[in-house]
Order: C-alpha cells, then structure tokens, then sequence
C-alpha cells in the first residue's frame, strides 16, 4: 500500500514534510526570450482562476470531464506511456532524486547557456530551439503524469475520493495547458496553480487523518475514564480514599470535554489526548501505591511537541 509520505510534487514535497515556499519548483522551460522560468515564493495562494476552477470542480459535467481526459490522454499520456525513461525514474521513491532523474533523462541542462549555443548555429537555430523546448515539454509531462498516478494511489477515505478525483482533472487540465502556454509567465502560473491546489488536497488529507487518529485516541480515553470511575465506586464502597483517582479522573473528563469542542483546535486536542495518557498512567500508579499503603504523590503533566502534520491541519480549518 502506498503511503501518503510517498505523494510528491516535483519540488520534492511530500505529505510528510512542508511544502512551502522554499521549496517551490523550478519549472525548466525555455520560452521565447530563453528565459528560465521559476515560480514566485508566493505560491501558497495559487491563481484566483485556477483555484476557482479546482472548486467549481473545473468539470461540472461528466462530458467535460471525459473530454479533458480524453484530451490529456491523447496529447500526453499516450507519449508518456511505455517511455521506459519515465518508467525508470517514476522507480525512484525519493522526490529529489526522481526530479534530477526526469531532468538528466530529458536531457535538460543548463536552459539559458543551450539556447545561446542555438542561437549561435544560424543553420540550424530554430530547429535546436524547437529541440530545446521539447525536452522541456517532455520533462514536464513526465511531472504532470507522474503526480497524477500518484493521486490514484493514495489511500483516502471515501469521504475524499471526489476531491481527489477533481484533483487529478484539474491536473490534466493544466497540463493541457502548459503544453500551449507560450511565455514563461504562463507557465509559473500553471505550475502556481497545481501547486496550490496539491497544497489544499494535502491539507484536506492531514487534516482526516489528525482527526481520526485524535478521535481513536478519544474512545480509548472514554473507556479508560469507564474502567476508571467502576474501580473508585468499588474503592469508595470499601470506605477507601482515593485521592490519586479522583485527580485523574477530573483531569481526563476535562480533557474529553476539549476533544468533544468544536471551538478548540486539533493543536490543542492533540495536547489533550496526550495529556490524558499521562493521567491514565498517573490513576494505574496511584493505584499500586494505595495497595501499597504509600503516600500518593503529585501528579505531573509532560511537555507536547506539537507534530508538524497536527499543525498544518490546524492551518487548514
């Protein structure tokens, strides 16, 4: 089964780490002032244009839909299918080395220093120009179907099957797009918008999963909390104090009333839960020191570092 870790763009971001501006991909195309196109570092927002066409669903239709598959199939997936260089490098699970893969088998270089070389061969310059650009478009099919296979392996829930599926049209759309995209800015700005709309799936996917995994920890709370009050009544009944117990309990039904609220932040419930725990382990020792006959002792919450994935679902909502 793929995991989500194993879902990466061509600028070496995956589900595991932080896609941002730092780590915006270089788009490798050659237009015609042979500049070398790279987006902004501002591409957390994407195009108003492009967004708004991933959340109309870009294909209200299903005719829509199937045209532009149709299209992408024919004018991409088609040359990219069987082309054992793409095949080989899509091997590499590693981000990085499977970009610096698509680029030496493209046999991409250095794009302003070739184009000068062209340029210089007046015989023959449109034709290295034409040649120069291919390799571009070849490189950048190879990114555009490659994210796409990777969206059809990710193991979502059902409730994000449809976005994922909106997902990989928007992609194939876009793909179409830069394939007739003639400057450089157009090109940053189709690379903006696929890299947007990845940042908005991602969070989407970050956020489900730092709420199940939250929501799982709840139900073994609620059922410890459970054990735990069955086990002070009995204590109670035999006319036992039981002030470790009561400490714990009144700490893990103030922490289930946080994981309950939907005014508090999965940041915070995840401290909550983590909390929790320690009151849990603090109730199982206080109990060993009663059947001791040891002074109870204090009880101490630990230090939480926040995940980053908990976080960035945080900033998703």
């Amino acid at each position: 089964m793929l995991g989500l870790s194993a879902f990466a763009f061509a600028d070496g971001s995956s589900l595991g780490s932080n896609p941002g501006p730092s780590g915006s991909p270089t788009v490798g195309s050659s237009d015609d002032d042979g500049a070398r196109a790279s987006p902004s570092a501002s591409v957390s927002g994407g195009s108003d244009s492009g967004r708004e066409r991933l959340m109309m669903g870009i294909a209200d239709s299903s005719e829509k839909r199937s045209s532009i598959k149709e299209q992408f199939r024919a004018a991409i997936q088609n040359k990219v299918d069987g082309d054992q260089r793409f095949n080989r490098c899509s091997q590499f699970t590693d981000a990085a080395q499977r970009e610096a893969c698509f680029t030496q088998e493209a046999g991409i270089g250095d794009l302003a220093r070739d184009k000068i070389k062209c340029e210089s061969d007046d015989a023959n310059a449109s034709a290295c120009i034409r040649g120069l650009k291919e390799k571009v478009l070849t490189a950048w099919r190879w990114r555009f179907a490659h994210l796409i296979d990777m969206a059809g392996k990710l193991n979502v829930s059902a409730n994000l099957t449809a976005d994922v599926e909106d997902f990989k049209v928007f992609v194939q759309s876009e793909a179409l797009a830069f394939e007739n995209a003639t400057t450089s800015a157009e090109k940053k700005q189709i690379v903006n918008d696929v890299l947007a709309a990845w940042k908005e799936l991602r969070a989407k996917i970050l956020r489900e999963m730092v709420e199940a995994k939250i929501q799982k920890a709840q139900t073994g709370i609620e059922r410890a909390l459970e054990v735990l009050r069955n086990l002070r009544d009995k204590l109670q009944e035999r006319n036992q104090t039981t002030p470790g117990l009561d400490n714990a309990i009144s700490r893990l039904e103030a922490n289930l009333a946080k994981l309950d609220s939907d005014n508090v932040s999965l940041s915070q419930k995840w401290v909550s839960a983590r909390h929790s725990l320690d009151a849990i382990a603090f109730a199982k020792r206080s109990i060993m020191r009663m059947v001791n006959r040891m002074p109870a002792e204090e009880m101490r919450e630990s230090e939480v570092e926040i995940p980053k994935e908990v976080e960035e679902a945080d900033d998703s909502s």
